[in-house]
């Protein structure tokens, strides 16, 4: 999944920190691309990106793509409850 800032996103509930879990953030930018060099972080490897959380006053978080939930991207519009 490719993330862009400005979209909103609902953090998962496999995420480490559970305190995260099920909140909504907007996306402020691509942190990093990890890829594993060996088998035992391979389950790391991928992109990690940078998410103002909703609970967190002013603050970004770092989070790894599989615990992030696009829920809209930016720039759409959606008329379609009018």
């Amino acid at each position: 999944m490719k993330l862009s800032p400005g979209d909103l996103v609902e953090v998962n509930k496999l995420v480490t920190l559970k305190y995260f879990a099920g909140k909504l953030g907007v996306v402020i930018g691509h942190a990093t691309t990890f890829e594993a060099t060996d088998i035992d972080s391979a389950a790391e490897s991928g992109n990690y990106y940078q998410v103002r959380v909703s609970c967190a006053e002013e603050e970004s978080h770092i989070f790894h793509e599989e615990n992030l939930k696009l829920i809209s991207k930016a720039g759409k519009t959606n008329n379609e409850n009018r």
